[in-house]
């Protein structure tokens, strides 16, 4: 993981699904998957967490080769 950003931990709701992230004074939300991404909006880092699980599921569904 990168450096340190800092920030105070916060839940996000995101239809049920609750998220914990920092969130650095100046506003940012850094994603605490990858530790590297900064978003000036909440809906931009669940796209983003999005985006990890569905790197991750194509990672699992990989078709066997032979």
């Amino acid at each position: 993981m990168s450096e340190d950003l800092g920030g105070e931990d916060v839940v996000i709701d995101c239809c049920g699904s609750l998220f914990i992230a920092k969130k650095h004074p100046s506003g940012y939300y850094i994603c605490p998957l990858c530790g590297r991404a900064v978003f000036f909006s909440e809906r931009d880092l669940i796209l983003h967490i999005g985006a990890h699980a569905k790197d991750r599921l194509k990672a699992l569904h990989k078709a066997p080769r032979r």
